[in-house]
């Protein structure tokens, strides 16, 4: 039987059958025996003794006494194996062997087929691998390989798990399905799609300042009711630093002092006491004048008063100043009578503030006595 199944599974096609009747010729032969080893005999289990009694023999004088030659003689005589006897008797027959011997070369050569188609199943193939963009680095079952897209790869036939990846793109997983009966095989084209950088949004440009509206110069004007002496004039504010009242006016311009004005030009000075305080005193606080002024030079004279109250009286005597008093100034007037001596000159003169008596008196600046800083002396 050794040498049928030797010359079934032989590699080299010289050393197998020929035919099935060469097969059968070499295990027919009458030296050709199968044997069966049947391993169902038990061996007899020896029976205790039950006591330190007389033997058995003695008890029972018809019990057979088997003795050990018996025991060793009876041991080696052939056990009945009917089923060994019967498959020798089978196979002896020709035909049953013939058919025997067909079974097993049927199921050799169907092994045979088996493995070869197994093996053929597992050969790799060719597989291309394609993917927008190209250059994507490709994994197969979480491996990853030596090959870039577009490549041709040796896969074997089944489902694989492909993955590709590319900087500055999305990784793309597919799930690729080979078939059995397949030579070659393509997958579908891999589209990566790019990753998009998500814009940091622009800072808003900072908000227009307007550009501040342009302010025009004042046009300062001489107020009415004004003329001027002279042709000197201010730098800055292009007014006349002297004024004299206009033609409408002229009764005050009699006597020996006549009532002109002169520029203060506008600037801060600091108004009040300083430290310490008596009582009845301010404290000391910035002054801005944001404007310049016009200031009479001297007081209002009693011949300007007179001039004043004849215009006033409208064919009336006004009372008579002496010669000696016409240049002396107005004391004891009310200031409803001063009031009522500016509103009669025009809308634009006022009687000065305490802040513009003093701005006058320092001379329009931050001197500490008109002259300047110096304490007084004969000389002043």
């Amino acid at each position: 039987m050794e040498a049928v199944i030797q010359k079934l599974i032989s590699k080299k096609v010289e050393d197998r059958f020929t035919s099935i009747a060469e097969a059968r010729a070499l295990l027919i032969r009458p030296e050709v025996e199968v044997r069966i080893q049947v391993d169902d005999v038990k061996p007899v289990a020896e029976k205790k003794k039950t006591g330190s009694g007389p033997p058995q023999a003695f008890l029972n004088p018809t019990a057979d006494i088997v003795r050990p030659q018996d025991r060793e003689q009876k041991l080696k005589q052939k056990k009945p194996r009917p089923v060994r006897d019967w498959l020798n008797q089978k196979l002896k027959n020709p035909l049953v062997m013939g058919l025997v011997s067909a079974c097993i070369v049927a199921m050799m050569m169907f092994g045979i087929a088996v493995v070869s188609v197994y093996k053929e199943m597992k050969a790799p193939i060719p597989v291309t691998v394609s993917s927008t963009p190209k250059g994507a680095s490709i994994f197969v079952d979480d491996k990853k390989l030596s090959e870039v897209t577009d490549a041709t790869l040796q896969l074997t036939r089944g489902a694989h798990q492909l993955k590709l990846e590319l900087m500055g793109h999305q990784p793309a997983t597919q799930k690729v399905e080979i078939p059995f009966d397949a030579k070659t095989f393509e997958v579908p084209v891999i589209a990566l799609a790019a990753i998009v950088e998500e814009k940091k949004p622009e800072p808003l440009p900072p908000p227009k300042v307007p550009d501040p509206p342009k302010v025009e110069p004042p046009t300062w004007k001489l107020p009415v009711g004004l003329k001027p002496v002279g042709e000197a004039v201010d730098a800055e504010t292009k007014l006349p630093l002297q004024v004299v009242i206009s033609e409408e006016k002229l009764a005050l311009q009699e006597g020996d002092t006549p009532l002109n004005f002169v520029l203060l030009p506008k600037g801060k000075m600091s108004f009040g006491a300083s430290e310490p305080l008596e009582q009845g005193e301010l404290a000391a606080q910035t002054v801005e004048f944001a404007a310049p002024f016009y200031m009479a030079a001297h007081e209002l004279t009693q011949a300007q008063l007179a001039a004043y109250q004849k215009a006033q009286s409208a064919g009336g005597v006004p009372q008579a100043v002496p010669d000696e008093f016409r240049n002396y100034p107005v004391l004891g007037m009310p200031v409803a009578g001063a009031m009522e001596i500016c509103k009669w000159l025009g809308p634009s003169f006022d009687l000065p503030s305490e802040q513009e008596w003093e701005w006058a008196a320092r001379g329009g600046g931050e001197r500490k006595y008109p002259w300047g800083d110096d304490d007084p002396s004969p000389e002043h």
